[in-house]
């Protein structure tokens, strides 16, 4: 199969981003993994408990040893885990 042509010109972009603004971000000062993970079921129970449903939310993380420990926090039958790579 022949290699694709290598393309020196730049081509121009402009970038607009297509989800709005977020507004309502904060920061965290956390201990250690095990208080991390405990932040991060609080949040999810607050969210829920003001009536975001449980099918709508989400939790990502950058590492799988983050994961560990909040699969460990969470009630065993009130969440349901999905895990996927991405």
């Amino acid at each position: 199969m022949p290699a694709l042509p290598v393309i020196r010109a730049s081509i121009k972009k402009t970038l607009r981003p297509t989800v709005p603004r977020i507004t309502n971000r904060f920061f965290a000062v956390l201990r250690d993994g095990e208080h991390q993970a405990r932040y991060v079921v609080e949040q999810i129970r607050r969210l829920h408990n003001a009536g975001l449903a449980w099918r709508d939310m989400a939790v990502l993380y950058r590492a799988h040893y983050h994961a560990m420990q909040l699969q460990m926090t969470l009630p065993g039958n009130k969440f349901r885990l999905s895990l996927c790579r991405v």
